[in-house]
């Protein structure tokens, strides 16, 4: 899963990939969404929208970046 406000650090992770044969930014990009996802209890589908919505997940990422914002963990 790779939320909306994290989808431009996906993006810029696979160009590194694709045209310079790095793959250490996609594989950071990765493990921090991993690390993110794996921080929502996804049971109660309220509670993760909540979670989501608090943690600035559905942002743009030019919103974000205009408000100094930027994807947060979820509180273990």
């Amino acid at each position: 899963m790779i939320p909306i406000v994290y989808r431009d650090n996906y993006l810029q992770g696979l160009h590194a990939l694709s045209r310079y044969a790095n793959p250490a930014p996609l594989i950071r990009v990765l493990d921090f969404a991993q690390e993110y996802a794996a921080a929502i209890d996804w049971r109660d589908l309220g509670q993760a929208e909540q979670l989501l919505e608090k943690t600035n997940a559905f942002l743009t990422p030019e919103l974000a970046e205009e408000r100094g914002l930027w994807l947060l963990l979820p509180p273990r």
